[in-house]
């Protein structure tokens, strides 16, 4: 997993957002009054966010698509999360009930198509990772991963998302907003603040 800083602003508090599989920090334009880091790039399972981490106050954890089931994997516990959001995702992330299908997955990961799937997050034109079938592929070994924790607070899920069924997070989560929007869904909101 790669970091970056999308908001440095010497912010004692954090927003930590897992990005969702393939999409660049670029893609996230949104404003913040705190520090934002993202974790994105899902090719290597690598905890070395955590050390910046770990010097916040608090920190907000949102996680997006298959960035909900890869936080899970993470163990967190050393953190001061105050607040966990899912957005579009599900903390199993491939499952036939609890996700997207692992039958449809693999395929996806066999005949991937940028264009296809960029369509299907709502028509959007945003950075996007080089490699996108490695990191499918990634995605299904991380999945393979024992959950570590899975107390989601709020869960955000889009009626037109063609990416995750809107069932699988009914199925996953207790407190869900819906909202209308496709699965890239962050021309919802004004800031990182405000989610």
């Amino acid at each position: 997993m790669k970091f970056e800083f999308l908001h440095k602003n010497n912010s004692s508090d954090l927003v930590l957002f897992f990005g969702g599989f393939g999409f660049l920090p670029s893609a996230y334009n949104l404003a913040s009054r705190n520090d934002v880091l993202m974790v994105y790039d899902y090719l290597e399972f690598d905890l070395g966010f955590l050390e910046i981490c770990k010097t916040y106050k608090s920190i907000k954890l949102i996680a997006f698509s298959m960035g909900v089931m890869v936080s899970c994997k993470c163990d967190l516990s050393s953190l001061n999360i105050v607040q966990k959001i899912a957005i579009n995702g599900t903390i199993k992330g491939i499952d036939d009930e609890f996700g997207i299908s692992e039958k449809l997955f693999k395929i996806t990961a066999k005949r991937f198509d940028k264009e296809s799937f960029l369509n299907n997050c709502g028509g959007i034109n945003k950075a996007f990772n080089q490699n996108p079938k490695d990191e499918l592929l990634s995605i299904i070994e991380i999945s393979k991963k024992p959950c570590i924790w899975q107390d989601y607070d709020l869960a955000y899920s889009s009626n037109d998302d063609k990416i995750f069924p809107q069932n699988a997070l009914l199925k996953s989560f207790k407190n869900i907003n819906k909202i209308n929007a496709s699965h890239f869904c962050f021309d919802k909101f004004l800031s990182w603040d405000e989610i």
